[in-house]
């Protein structure tokens, strides 16, 4: 065997960078905005305006009397003319049936498919006027109101600064404790929009307690689906953004959530699942605040999910996990995870396919009972046949830390587990690509394999079959291209491969003849190169 049993489990043996075996927390934080960037903003169209009814019409509309308007009139058919008497009326504020009618005209021009009033609407002085509608006791006002302000920050960031400007934050999250579903209901919509714009406002919904308000009002007793939708939907954006909520302010949220998660609409399933996995996104503590909460067997759960809406927040928050502490990722392990990730291999979509890779990877990374577990299990066997061909350069660079990490434990049974699974052709072909980071890993592998074959070779007096396997493969030629890269890592990478084992006779005697001289000038450098396997 390998003389590796007084060595820590996950320490480096190679001379070469040591990325591989580290457990690695967030390195795949890139997807964190695109995986759920097209719900960031959401635009609320007029409850009569009919799918492709009016397709590509503006504002140009041909009404211009504000009496012939009532809730059903179609957006299109709305004069922007109009807004001055809208104006006359909100200032005046003579009656609520005025007042109705007018925020009712302002929130349905802001209602257009294409090209609606923002600009006209904020420079006009309305933003303030509707931030006082919010206020006033009549449900009815406050829904259009509200609507109104949903439409304008759902669109360009300096119409959301107007709208925060005029003092719309607190008045929103009180209405969140409105009797009326359809208050609550716009009042999250609009928070959701302003929160998802940037982190200032974030912070500024977090600092009037409206994260709780968010929380309740998704759980509020006989609340409509639609509610739930957009209150968690609002939650989710507001632990997405960076830097992270403080987890002594995510925490109280955890409870709601694990409740959540439980809902039978995927949409709310999903924006949950988003909630928890940011949430555990960071430190071992966060990863533990959520394992406290009770949702990792959900989770895990979830990943079995036919909907992808699931199954990507799902994955993420198991990865969390098992990035943790030992402890943490036995967890995982424990709710019986690895199937679930052998399963998800197949996945059709790319995103999770990284995911499952990344958490294998720290799976493996762990303790020798998990390593032992991951193998077992057979999630390998993907993440070698597939993973590490897969077209998308990502999936392929988790893979490779995959079988780094397994390779770094320098056992035997799993050195031959790999070879036996034909490893060497999908890797000789990883040292073709033009990613640094994959070329950088792929080629520890290679310093792994031949490692081992001519450890094999030493013991038993045979030939490396190994060196003589990536010769086949072509795995030499790239080695040789690879000296001219022009990152320094790869190329001390590919020169050492090639000088340890596919250098020449002569060569060699002259790589040795350099050394005896270094080693004369300097008699204190004379050590044995120690890393190297042996049986």
């Amino acid at each position: 065997m390998f003389n590796n049993q007084d060595k820590k489990k996950g320490a480096k043996q190679a001379t070469s960078s040591g990325v591989g075996i580290d457990r690695r927390q967030r390195q795949l934080q890139q997807i964190r905005s695109k995986a759920h960037k097209e719900k960031l903003k959401l635009f609320r169209k007029d409850d009569e305006e009919e799918e492709g009814d009016q397709q590509g019409m503006d504002h140009t509309g041909s009404i211009t009397d504000i009496t012939q308007i009532n809730k059903d009139t179609h957006p299109n058919h709305i004069s922007v003319d109009l807004l001055p008497t809208c104006l006359e009326l909100l200032q005046a504020s003579r009656t609520e049936e005025e007042v109705l009618l007018a925020v009712t005209v302002v929130r349905k021009l802001l209602c257009v498919n294409m090209n609606p009033p923002n600009e006209q609407v904020a420079r006009m002085g309305f933003p303030p006027l509707l931030v006082q509608l919010l206020a006033v006791p009549n449900e009815a006002i406050q829904l259009e109101a509200a609507w109104a302000i949903t439409n304008l920050a759902a669109g360009d960031a300096r119409y959301a600064r107007v709208v925060v400007d005029a003092g719309a934050v607190p008045p929103l999250i009180q209405m969140l404790q409105s009797p009326s579903d359809g208050v609550r209901d716009q009042a999250g919509w609009a928070l959701g929009n302003l929160s998802g714009d940037c982190t200032e406002y974030r912070d500024l919904i977090l600092q009037g307690n409206g994260l709780i308000g968010l929380l309740s009002a998704a759980m509020y007793d006989g609340a409509s689906l639609s509610s739930i939708r957009n209150c968690s939907w609002a939650v989710a954006n507001m632990f997405r953004k960076k830097p992270a909520v403080p987890l002594e302010v995510a925490i109280p949220a955890l409870s709601a959530l694990a409740h959540l998660v439980y809902h039978t609409d995927t949409s709310v399933i999903s924006d949950s699942a988003w909630s928890i996995s940011y949430i555990g996104d960071g430190p071992a503590e966060r990863v533990q605040a959520v394992i406290n909460a009770g949702v990792m067997p959900r989770m895990v759960e979830l990943l079995a999910s036919p909907a992808h809406e699931i199954r990507m927040p799902a994955i993420r928050a198991v990865g969390n996990c098992a990035a943790g502490e030992e402890a943490q990722t036995q967890l995982v392990v424990n709710l019986g995870v690895l199937p679930h990730l052998g399963n998800l291999m197949a996945d059709s979509k790319r995103t999770v396919r990284k995911e499952v890779c990344w958490t294998i990877s720290n799976i493996i990374a762990g303790t020798a009972e998990q390593t032992e577990a991951a193998v077992n299990s057979g999630v390998m066997v993907p993440v070698v046949q597939q993973a590490l061909s897969a077209p998308e350069l990502d999936v392929r660079r988790e893979a490779c830390f995959c079988v780094s990490n397994l390779l770094a434990t320098r056992i035997p049974s799993y050195m031959e587990y790999l070879l036996n699974m034909s490893l060497l052709p999908p890797l000789a072909n990883c040292l073709r690509v033009g990613d640094t980071k994959i070329l950088v890993v792929a080629l520890e592998c290679v310093e792994y394999c031949l490692e081992y074959g001519a450890a094999v070779a030493e013991a038993t007096g045979s030939t490396n079959t190994v060196a003589d396997a990536l010769y086949e493969c072509g795995a030499v030629d790239s080695l040789e291209s690879l000296q001219s890269h022009n990152d320094v890592h790869v190329y001390d990478l590919a020169l050492n491969i090639i000088e340890g084992y596919f250098a020449t006779e002569e060569e060699m005697n002259f790589a040795g003849q350099q050394q005896m001289m270094q080693d004369f000038a300097d008699p204190n450098n004379m050590n044995g190169g120690g890393g190297a396997f042996n049986f």
